[in-house]
This record gives structure tokens, C-alpha cells and sequence, in this order.
């Protein structure tokens, strides 16, 4: 008797037993950033675990050369600036001359060949100027976004090649949990439809809702995505944190 008013708790319990599916933490945005230039690293400004604002400096190659070029490029706009206005003065005055029948319309149309000429070249010394500023900036590296520290790929005198990772940035100011679910539980869930998480690292549980909801299962049969955003003020929610979405038979809390 007492053995079969057991298995009657038990099965009592499982019955109303609250089931919950395995969900990550991740981060709402996540970057590798990534060398624009070929070069030797100067300095770095951050380390891992440290707290970056939008457009903080994170390191710097040297710069040597690109100023130099960009000196370069300066220096021939401003030669062909020059070239230009003479050209153009020039011009003028041939025109001038033209009107009173002094020089000769070739000698005119020969001018004006020459300061369309000098035109052209000063728009092509501008864009090279142009060039070289952008390569002299993308030897400083700038974050993109606010964000923590998760790694630096790179020491002081190393020589890094274009594309090569420097930094890995999170943004986990809000964090997004992500679960596959079977078609039984797809079935039962709605966007915007709210849902309990319980983080098991932190003991705690967050009320929040489905902000999107996969029409079509995983290509790897993981089951149909679902995506929670949660916002992570105190940034107690780390990347790669379990999340139980919990679940009561037949259907969401």
C-alpha cells in the first residue's frame, strides 16, 4: 500500500513536473577588429575585461610612413593648385588678346587645352590627397561600438597584415538568449509572447519576451530557433551563460 501511494506522489509530481529548455547567453553585438594596414603596432590602449566607449582609441601602428606620404601627396596638391591658377590666368588673358585679334585661336584653343589639363590633374592630386589621409587614419584603430574587452590578439612591435584580428569586442549591455525548440513547443510560442528565464550561474530568474521566432528549423536539425533580449545593466549576464526557458507541460508559463 505504501509502495503504491509512492508511485502515485511520484507520478503526481512528474505530471506537474515544469520543464524548461536549454537556451545561451550571447552577446547582442560581437566583433573581431580587424587590420585595415599592413604594419608594425605602436601601442595599445585597452585590455581585456575593460570597459570601451564608441570611437575610443585601441591602438595605433606606426605611422612613419603614411605621414610622410601624406606630406607627399600635400605637397603635390598643392603644386598642381598652383599649376592651375596660372593656367586659368593665363586663359584669360589669351582670351583677351583673342577678342582684340593679337593671338590666334589656336594659340587660344592650345591654352585652354592645357588648363583643362591642369584641371584634371589638380581633382586627381586632391583624390591621392584624399588617399593618403584615409591610409594615415586607418593606422589608428578606433572601437565601433560601446563594448567590453574580450580579447587583444596583438603585443607592441608586432607586425600585423590586412585582416588580421586585433581586438574582440562585446556588446553586452543587452544580451540576446538564444534555444531551439522542437515543433511541440514552436507550435505553442508566439512573438512578443512572454516567457520566465532562469540563469542557473547567478540564481535568477528575468521575465522577458520573444523577439524572434524562426519559420524553419536549424539546416544541423538543432530545431527551430527562438531569440529573448534582456537588458544587462549591472552586466551580471555573461556570454555563454546557461538560460532555462521554462516550460510547463503543453505549453509556456
Amino acid at each position: 500500500m505504501r509502495i503504491a501511494l509512492l508511485l502515485l506522489v511520484m507520478l503526481s509530481s512528474a505530471a506537474n513536473a515544469t520543464d524548461y529548455l536549454i537556451g545561451e547567453i550571447k552577446a547582442k553585438a560581437e566583433v573581431n577588429v580587424m587590420a585595415q594596414v599592413d604594419g608594425l603596432v605602436n601601442h595599445y590602449d585597452v585590455e581585456f575585461g575593460e570597459q570601451v566607449t564608441q570611437f575610443q582609441r585601441l591602438l595605433a601602428f606606426d605611422a612613419t610612413d603614411p605621414k610622410l606620404e601624406l606630406a607627399l601627396a600635400q605637397a603635390n596638391r598643392d603644386l598642381a593648385e598652383v599649376d592651375s591658377q596660372l593656367k586659368a590666368k593665363q586663359l584669360t588673358r589669351l582670351q583677351q588678346l583673342n577678342a582684340k585679334k593679337t593671338v590666334t585661336d589656336s594659340e587660344l584653343e592650345e591654352q585652354l587645352r592645357q588648363t583643362q589639363i591642369s584641371q584634371v590633374q589638380l581633382r586627381v592630386q586632391q583624390q591621392n590627397l584624399a588617399i593618403a589621409k584615409r591610409n594615415l587614419d586607418k593606422h589608428t584603430v578606433h572601437a565601433p561600438f560601446a563594448a567590453s574587452v574580450i580579447e587583444r590578439y596583438v603585443e607592441v612591435g608586432q607586425w600585423v597584415s590586412v585582416g588580421e584580428p586585433l581586438y574582440r569586442l562585446a556588446d553586452i549591455s543587452t544580451v540576446l538568449i538564444q534555444a531551439n525548440l522542437v515543433e511541440q513547443d514552436i507550435a505553442q510560442l508566439a512573438l512578443g509572447q512572454a516567457i520566465k528565464v532562469y540563469v542557473p550561474a547567478i540564481e535568477k530568474q528575468f521575465e522577458t519576451s520573444v523577439i524572434r521566432l524562426a519559420d524553419a528549423p536549424q539546416q544541423d536539425g538543432s530545431g527551430y530557433r527562438i531569440e529573448l533580449e534582456l537588458a544587462n545593466l549591472e552586466g551580471q549576464l555573461k556570454p555563454g551563460y546557461r538560460a532555462e526557458l521554462r516550460l510547463e507541460q503543453g505549453g509556456v508559463e
